[in-house]
């Protein structure tokens, strides 16, 4: 698996897709029929506080309109949950969506509770046992 380092994400969320879009073959050796990389960074919350995230990106036949699969290193569980978010539908129908979707699965979540008037706490990421 090949493994891309973005680092810390000062840019947009769309930006950093772009890059991922434009250099997949040169960063990760995307050319075979089976796809699978990881990104690693680090996010920034509303407040300035870091965080990090990688994502898992593949190729799967489980979707047959959605030919990538993509799981998160952390999923969050934030005061204002009942419970760790996990998606029940990981896949999509380009790689720079499935990391998209990813990140927004856990980063929204944060920024929400942010917005609500919690303090950020790296409690509220919760490690994937499967990752």
């Amino acid at each position: 698996m090949s493994s891309i380092q973005l680092g810390r994400i000062d840019t947009t969320i769309s930006d950093a897709l772009a890059l991922l879009e434009n250099d997949l073959v040169t960063l990760a050796g995307v050319g075979s029929s089976r796809l699978r990389f990881e990104v690693k960074m680090t996010l920034l919350t509303t407040t300035g506080h870091e965080y990090p995230l990688a994502v898992k990106v593949e190729r799967s036949d489980v979707a047959e309109d959605r030919p990538y699969s993509f799981e998160t290193s952390h999923h969050a569980h934030t005061p204002d949950q009942i419970s760790a978010y996990i998606t029940s539908v990981p896949y999509e129908d380009s790689v720079p969506y499935a990391v998209y979707r990813a990140i927004d699965s856990v980063k929204s979540y944060v920024d929400q509770a942010i917005e609500s008037g919690h303090r950020f706490d790296t409690k509220w990421l919760v490690p994937n046992p499967n990752y």
